[in-house]
């Protein structure tokens, strides 16, 4: 699924109906998350797809150009290879001849879903029909993959060869709450994995949340407009305990719809939960993203209709009406009574980065994640006095928490956790597990295999060894960096991968990571877009001052340390230490450490990260 370049009502639509109509799992490319996508990985992602499916940019939408590009070539690799494709196009949008007679069009959201219901039979007849003919392979590049950059286009594998950290030992055993990382850093796997050995046990309730795209923007102004400072905390967190209450209910009446009809221990406290909920909740069948949005979408239709037009402080049991609707003890009575009879309820919520706006992370934006947190705190407390045993964990995106959200709330006993990679042993662990995945069972060893596909060194350096250094110490960008090197190799019909494959490679993750840290940077401070293209003009090193002046020429003077700040932490930036050349992950992810080894402005020397650098070199 190639996703839009804004999320939009389309998109939840049509995610939701490939989750709940087609019921398969899928890959998808989203270019909010990553910003490209090369030739060789789109070949490589339609080709190992059932079906496509596309939806078409009109001109003024962002990124238009650029996108359509995407889904011309996509929408042709599925049809040269002969796969189901289900191109969406709004009514009245023009695209070229050749894909104006095979597209599907809307003209609201609801017309989407009738589409995806006929592709499902085609992708079940094609699927039905396909079989698999594997070649006599004399090239063992051909054979070895490292894998998807992507945590979730490789859920249904990614336990063969999942390298199992203290950090997800501690998560699936509910000793740790908040996990944080940068981009890529591995904190989707662990929710995965966590998701799929929690639901092993059947007696066990697993509540798996992973919203898409933004869906708060109409509550998130609701906040901002009706509620006074003092009031909306509390808002919030009842709002956030509310979501957790349904979504435990949603997702026991969707896991024993069947059982309960065999078995008499639950059959009547099912009957009674499912006519509860379906008595006061109205949010559709849709997936959790569209829920969430009906949901908010009500609440300010409450506030609306209690004629509280202006923004004011609202009593808490005021404020709990609006966000229940009505008294909320009995459906948790009901929840309580069914769960007594059931095993662990663990509560698991990633990409909560993916609820602002593209004008970037504020205040408001940061009390939604406090207020998830402490939402959270409170389920478990009451659980815990029904004798209910409820875990919970939520994944944050390490430099939000750093910069924005890590002062606005005592956690008391809430673990916290980071599950960035400053221990090169361990990447390298992960690197080789992912290697020798394809080669399970059969008599060769590591070295075997790496010495018959790359040669030893580049630039001087071990192989692994510049890879590593080179991906910024996210396994993202490793995985994505040796498999770019190896499908130019592949291509070029090499028996190994060479010293120009890696380079080419870096050079292209270069511009990845340029575009993914200038995302990450306006998520900050909006203001900063595009400033490291001008950073890295500035060459692989340069002093502190100069480093200054030109994030001056962009930002206000308030804000060129928070700039610095970021840059430190996503690892483009760091400083000619006493040790040599010192980023982040080389000081254990401290970054009062870097600041302080470039307190000379003039006389130490900053240093753009290499895979930066090679884009000028």
């Amino acid at each position: 699924m190639l996703q839009t370049s804004e999320a939009n009502d389309i998109l939840s639509r049509i995610t939701s109906g490939v989750k709940k109509i087609i019921k398969k799992k899928f890959r998808s490319f989203n270019p909010r998350e990553i910003d490209r996508l090369t030739a060789s990985e789109a070949f490589s992602q339609v080709t190992a797809s059932f079906g496509v499916v596309v939806i078409w940019h009109e001109a003024n939408q962002p990124e238009a150009f650029r996108q359509n590009q995407r889904g011309a070539f996509v929408v042709g690799l599925a049809r040269g290879l002969g796969l189901p494709f289900l191109l969406f196009a709004q009514e009245g949008h023009h695209l070229p001849l050749d894909l104006d007679e095979v597209a599907v069009r809307f003209a609201q959201p609801a017309d989407v879903d009738r589409y995806i219901r006929e592709f499902r039979e085609e992708v079940y007849e094609f699927e039905e029909e396909f079989v698999e003919a594997r070649g006599i392979d004399d090239n063992l590049l051909e054979t070895v993959n490292c894998g998807d950059p992507t945590a979730e286009n490789e859920a249904a594998s990614l336990y063969e060869y999942f390298l199992q950290t203290e950090q997800y030992r501690l998560t699936f055993r509910g000793e740790l709450n908040v996990i944080l990382g940068r981009k890529g850093s591995g904190k989707t796997a662990i929710f995965l994995q966590v998701r799929d050995n929690t639901r092993v046990k059947k007696e066990n309730i697993v509540v798996d949340l992973a919203p898409e795209n933004y869906q708060l923007l109409k509550l998130k102004e609701f906040v901002l407009a009706k509620l006074a400072l003092g009031t909306r905390k509390e808002f919030i967190s009842a709002f956030w305990e509310y979501i957790v209450l349904l979504e435990i209910t949603y997702k026991i009446l969707e896991k024993d719809q069947k059982r309960a009809k065999y078995d008499s221990r639950l059959l009547e406290k099912y009957q009674r939960l499912n006519e509860f909920y379906n008595s006061r909740v109205d949010t559709g069948s849709g997936d959790f993203s569209e829920r969430l949005t009906r949901l908010a979408d009500r609440i300010v239709e409450r506030f609306g209709q209690s004629g509280d037009g202006e923004k004011q402080s609202l009593s808490s049991s005021k404020l709990l009406e609006i966000v229940y609707g009505a008294e909320i003890r009995t459906l948790r009575d009901e929840i309580n009574a069914y769960l007594r009879i059931k095993g662990v309820v663990f509560f698991l919520f990633d990409n909560i980065d993916r609820f602002w706006s593209q004008t970037g992370f504020d205040a408001t934006d940061a009390l939604i994640i406090v207020g998830l947190i402490e939402g959270l705190q409170e389920v478990k407390k009451r659980f815990g006095r029904a004798k209910i045993d409820f875990e919970w964990a939520t994944f944050i995106r390490s430099d939000v928490f750093e910069f924005v959200v890590k002062g606005m709330a005592d956690y008391g006993k809430v673990s916290v956790a980071s599950v960035e990679w400053n221990d090169v042993q361990l990447i390298e662990n992960m690197f080789e597990n992912r290697v020798m995945r394809g080669f399970a069972g059969k008599s060769v060893t590591w070295q075997d295999v790496w010495n018959s596909i790359t040669v030893p060194t580049v630039k001087g350096k071990p192989v692994l060894s510049f890879l590593i250094e080179s991906s910024l110490m996210r396994p993202r960008y490793l995985i994505r960096l040796f498999e770019t090197a190896r499908r130019r190799a592949v291509t070029l019909r090499k028996k190994v991968i060479e010293e120009e494959d890696y380079l080419k490679a870096q050079e292209e993750l270069g511009w990845q990571v340029m575009e993914d840290v200038s995302h990450e940077l306006t998520d900050v401070v909006p203001e900063a877009e595009d400033l490291l293209f001008d950073l890295t003009a500035l060459g692989p090193k340069t002093s502190l001052n100069e480093v200054r002046e030109v994030i001056l020429k962009r930002v206000k003077p308030e804000r060129v340390d928070p700039v610095l700040d970021v840059l430190i932490w996503s690892g483009c930036i760091g400083v000619d230490g006493p040790k040599g050349p010192t980023y982040i992950s080389d000081c254990g992810f401290r970054r009062p450490f870097i600041r302080a080894l470039m307190n000379d402005g003039n006389k130490k020397m900053v240093l753009l990260h290499p895979t930066l650098s090679s884009l000028i070199a």
